[in-house]
């Protein structure tokens, strides 16, 4: 694995496991040396090419670092495209063709064809192994074959090359020569959409990897550019990251450069598959998207600082959470899995239709107790008036002026607290609403047992029943 060192102008080589094996480079212009090296791509003879942003140029290693050419010289160097393998101290930036200004993206094809993404000057440039200059494409915009940031590139089984398109937070593909295919992302937070397309990588199954920066997530898409699917925590601690860069090995592991910002760069080694770990008690829970649109957020403490204010996200697959996140499920359903020991033992249920905070007591006295406390529309309960409130207001009379509610439905150790009351069922399906009458509890199945906390009761309901915990007049 070799990393472009960009702030520190280096290329460091590692083994596949993160054992560090060498480093070449230093801050400077002459052969080997760096200013901001930004890319790296190798061939099939595993040859190392950097493509160096601040030097408006693109480099050629040994495996091991021994300097073999540079290409990319501007006018300074004379009018046309050159090959320098002495004196390689004098070039500068060039608009001509062949000649680079800004690159950032590199990738090499099967034939050893070399493909550079000029960031500044929003275009794609292809040279011949030797090298020689072949062919170029693009322009500043974000129409077909228009660029804004291209920073990134990648090359398919199939020698069609894709751009990540930063600026036009887009993926662009095209085939080898240059004529545009397709393309696929909008500006934006859902499924498929990117904000901020800083790199793409393609797998084994020829899937194109996203890294999603600033949603804070890697995205998977296929040929075609279909979504598939997205993470954004690497298990087993539910930790979000901020993915700078994609690469994917023969075996479909993923190498991902993970922006921390305030805490120095790290790389990813991640293998995907297979569910979430268990969940763990007092700490974090799984969930799965049942139907419908489910959002998530993390507690504030669980994000780093430069991850602060992202707010609601799409939850796409199966993932683990921290206990203290909130799931909104007003537009979806929920499954949640929770600890009920230390032992692995687990409860599992679904929730629809309500905004909602997961808690979960470490204690061992608290048996596992999962509460879903409801969450949301503060705003409305201070504009409730007692005089519209009726202590003998029907079930559907309270459901016309509801505020917030759930349903639910669970096996295991289960508690909805919503604002007048709290339900604690063992298995059951009920319904939890809050309005400005009070909170209403109905059972549907099975027992629940009801803490009124104006008048500190517990009343016990079963199948059929309900209760209104009144709010105060």
């Amino acid at each position: 694995m070799y990393v472009a060192d960009t702030d520190n102008h280096r290329i460091q080589k590692f083994s596949s496991s993160g054992e560090f094996l060498t480093a070449w480079g230093a801050f400077g212009s002459a052969e080997g040396q760096f200013v901001s090296p930004s890319g790296v791509a190798v061939d099939a003879a595993g040859n190392v090419y950097v493509a160096e942003n601040g030097n408006h140029r693109v480099q050629k290693f040994t495996s091991n670092g021994a300097f073999l050419l540079a290409f990319g010289w501007g006018v300074a160097r004379g009018s046309g495209f050159e090959v320098c393998t002495g004196d390689c101290t004098q070039g500068t930036a060039g608009d001509g063709d062949g000649q680079l200004f800004g690159p950032r993206g590199i990738a090499v094809d099967a034939s050893g064809n070399i493909f550079v993404g000029e960031f500044a000057r929003n275009r794609v440039q292809k040279f011949s192994s030797a090298p020689a200059f072949l062919t170029k494409w693009g322009s500043s915009g974000s129409g077909n074959g228009q660029f804004a940031r291209p920073n990134s590139l990648a090359v398919d089984r199939s020698n069609d090359v894709y751009v990540a398109d930063r600026d036009n937070n887009r993926i662009q593909k095209f085939d080898n020569f240059g004529t545009y295919l397709t393309q696929w992302g909008t500006a934006g937070r859902g499924p498929g959409q990117i904000q901020g397309a800083q790199d793409v990588a393609i797998d084994p199954a020829g899937n194109a990897r996203v890294a999603d920066f600033s949603n804070f997530r890697l995205q998977t898409f296929s040929p075609l550019g279909a979504f598939l699917s997205s993470f954004d925590t690497i298990a087993p601690a539910p930790e979000t990251f901020r993915p700078q860069a994609v690469a994917a090995d023969a075996a479909g592991d993923l190498y991902i450069i993970d922006a921390q910002v305030n805490d120095g760069d790290r790389v990813l080694r991640v293998r995907e598959g297979g569910e979430p770990p268990p969940p763990v008690l007092g700490k974090a829970v799984n969930v799965g998207v049942v139907k419908g649109e489910v959002l998530v957020k993390l507690p504030a403490g669980a994000a780093r600082a430069s991850q602060k204010g992202t707010g609601f996200v799409p939850l796409t697959e199966s993932r683990q959470i921290p206990v203290r996140s909130i799931l909104d499920t007003r537009r979806g359903t929920v499954a949640l899995r929770t600890a009920r020991n230390r032992k692995g033992r687990t409860q599992s249920g679904r929730f629809a239709a309500g905004l909602f905070q997961v808690l979960q007591s470490r204690k061992r006295a608290a048996k596992g107790l999962t509460e879903l406390r409801l969450k949301g529309s503060a705003a409305r309960f201070r504009s409730c008036r007692s005089g519209k409130r009726t202590a003998t207001a029907d079930a559907s009379q309270l459901s016309r002026r509801a505020i917030r509610r759930l349903r639910a439905r669970a096996r295991g150790r289960y508690r909805t607290r919503g604002r007048r009351s709290a339900a604690t069922v063992r298995g059951t399906v009920w319904n939890v609403t809050d309005s400005c009458a009070g909170t209403l509890t109905r059972v549907k199945r099975g027992k629940v047992a009801v803490r009124d906390f104006r008048r500190k009761k517990t009343i016990i309901l079963t199948r059929g029943k309900s209760y209104l915990a009144k709010a105060r007049r």
